[in-house]
């Protein structure tokens, strides 16, 4: 064995004990630092591509949105001409056969009140909107017909005060579209308590959020499939604002208040929609869905959609295929393509920069370990001044009293970078596991479900992040041990000797 790594390992382990306990500090220290990065970086990236993962089951990857309102391709943008042909069916046509498109789907979107339509006497049940177990039935409680609200003595197509009134968007789909009502049917497959997800003729899904604005804490729920929801289109809502407007304007003075109290006014009528089901969404908590001509039908659009919804190969590349698209000119005058991480870029720019703090200031560790192991080094050096003199009175190089330290912090780096990767990586194997006994044994919540909406630690080791870690780690480690090292071997043999400072 060379004299430099005979030296190394003997003061790692003297003779009086099995190992030095400055070793241990040293190694510990080095150990948690890498094992505590690992772990935090591990995380954040799980949830970093945990959520992309999410949005990409809501929403497609590219979406195509008509800011121009420009809806047909005739001279005159005329909404009543039934024989007008509308852009969004040939750019749907040409993005269909496009390299890397995989699905392209129309949407319109309807800013709308809702309310519960009239109830029957055979609707009034009591039912929860999360229905209980098999095992637990429960029996409807059926309300007299006595106690039926009765209908709405106000303005015509105004709702019934009555009733609780909410507002939310509904998202106008083709039903006939296989892929999109694949997707959502997939997306909601396991949050739907009661009904399913169809939206042939006028039907109407919701969140349950929505559900429970509606109900407004009542025990009264309608049965999927046979109660209805009314729908106050856009229309009526303008005419509630003009409305306002008026009032507003009229203040304080008699005439115009009398005017405008006078004025007949007509509130366009409801549409009366069926409700399938409800869902449960923490995303959207707002968005419910209809039939994309029902859709038309309440916003008044005629044959107009919003926008088209474009599925690609890779979602990941939807900047590329935006490019594309309008290169290719299958992207109408007007229209502007938003990709999925344009749309939350917000968010994932706030995750990356989290990431990005997470290394610098765990970064921070690392340096620690290092001065952990320079303090060692000198410690050793303040111990073994007597035989590092001696060493050099009887033909030791420089070189070899530089080698002892160099190699004596490379064993220390070298143990403590493994002992930390195989801490790491057994705390983020189990890591659900120990997150349940501290929430269950210490009460603290740890990920609470309800703020970031996931039931478990993500977690994705990357293999960069890994040789980044415990590469720079290492490195550190061990050029912590060099500037002792030098100290050490520019002593004069007879100061070291005599243990002179």
């Amino acid at each position: 064995m060379k004299f430099s790594w005979f030296l190394a390992l003997r003061y790692l382990k003297p003779k009086r004990t099995f190992i030095s306990i400055i070793t241990v500090i040293s190694v510990l220290g080095v150990a948690l630092g890498v094992a505590v990065l690992l772990i935090v970086i591990a995380v954040m990236s799980g949830f970093e591509k945990r959520i992309k993962e999410e949005w990409l089951k809501v929403e497609p990857p590219l979406m195509l949105e008509d800011t121009s309102r420009q809806f047909f391709a005739s001279s005159s943008p005329d909404s009543s001409d039934e024989n007008a042909i509308p852009v969004w069916r040939s750019a749907l046509t040409g993005i269909l056969q496009h390299p890397g498109v995989t699905a392209c789907s129309p949407y319109i979107n309807v800013t709308s009140l809702m309310q519960f339509a009239a109830p029957k006497a055979a609707d009034i049940t009591s039912i929860d909107i999360n229905p209980p177990a098999p095992d637990s039935p429960s029996t409807p409680e059926t309300i007299p017909p006595d106690n039926i609200p009765e209908p709405d003595a106000g303005p015509q197509g105004a709702p019934d005060p009555e009733r609780p009134v909410t507002n939310g968007i509904l998202v106008g789909i083709d039903p006939d579209d296989a892929v999109q009502m694949e997707r959502l049917q997939n997306r909601f497959a396991e949050s739907f308590p009661v009904g399913n997800f169809d939206l042939a003729g006028t039907s109407v899904v919701l969140p349950v959020e929505v559900l429970e604005q509606l109900l407004n804490g009542s025990t009264l729920q309608p049965e999927p499939g046979s109660s209805a929801i009314n729908v106050f289109a856009p229309s009526y809502i303008n005419e509630v604002v003009r409305f306002s407007e008026e009032q507003r304007a009229a203040s304080g003075n008699a005439e115009k208040q009398k005017a405008a109290d006078s004025r007949e006014r007509s509130y366009p009528l409801p549409e009366e929609l069926t409700l399938n089901g409800w869902f449960s969404d923490d995303k959207q908590k707002s968005l419910g869905f209809i039939s994309l001509k029902t859709a038309q039908r309440l916003s008044g659009a005629g044959n107009a959609v919003d926008g088209l919804m474009v599925d690609i190969a890779d979602p990941f590349l939807a900047g590329e295929m935006a490019e594309s698209l309008t290169n290719a000119g299958l992207i109408p005058p007007g229209w502007r393509p938003v990709t999925w991480m344009e749309r939350h870029r917000e968010l994932f720019d706030a995750v990356a920069n989290e990431r990005g703090m997470m290394y610098i200031i765990l970064g921070i560790i690392s340096v620690v370990a290092a001065f952990c192991i320079m303090n060692t080094m000198i410690t050793v050096a303040v111990q073994k001044r007597r035989e590092i003199g001696m060493m050099r009175a009887l033909g030791a190089r420089t070189s070899h009293i530089v080698g002892v330290f160099v190699a004596n912090g490379l064993v220390i780096a070298a143990m403590g970078v493994g002992l930390g990767y195989g801490l790491g990586i057994t705390i983020l194997a189990y890591r659900n596991a120990i997150r349940s006994f501290i929430n269950d044994h210490f009460a603290w919540k740890i990920f609470d479900e309800r703020i970031y909406g996931l039931r478990e630690i993500p977690a994705e080791l990357r293999p960069v992040d890994t040789v980044i870690i415990c590469g720079l780690a290492f490195i550190l480690c061990s050029l912590a041990a060099v500037p002792p090292a030098l100290v050490v071997g520019r002593m004069a043999p007879a100061r070291a000797l005599r243990n002179d400072r």
